[in-house]
């Protein structure tokens, strides 16, 4: 077996439930500005605590690996998808444009990709 339990576990899955509910709640109750980059953000965070989750109860190094490379699409996105919320509420950014978006997902993507295709 791979994974082994470890009581901090514990708190991640709560985070992450936590994280979750509000980007469910938020999608379903609220339509107001910034309200879809908050729901995706919190998606984020879910993602990120499921993973690093995960990664603290690999017992062996290719499994510690794995859940860490996946752990890197959240650190790269967390801070593209705060400054879009951010923008929005503030109202420097009041009509997000796909154009726009996709720009500021460029450096995030290229720093997933190459943390998966890096060997040592």
């Amino acid at each position: 077996m791979n994974y082994q339990f470890i009581p901090y576990v514990t708190f991640l899955a709560v985070s992450a439930t936590i994280t979750f509910c509000l980007a469910v709640f938020s999608a379903c109750r609220y339509k107001v500005n910034g309200q879809p980059m908050f729901s995706i953000w919190m998606l984020v965070c879910s993602y990120w605590s499921i993973c690093n989750a995960f990664e603290l109860m690999g017992t062996i190094l290719p499994v510690k690996l794995f859940w860490a490379n996946l752990q890197y699409a959240s650190y790269s996105f967390f801070p593209v998808c705060l400054f879009i919320l951010i923008a929005q509420l503030t109202g420097l950014w009041p009509e997000t444009k796909l154009q726009n978006v996709v720009l500021l997902m460029i450096i995030p993507i290229i720093t997933t990709v190459l943390v998966w295709f890096d060997e040592k």
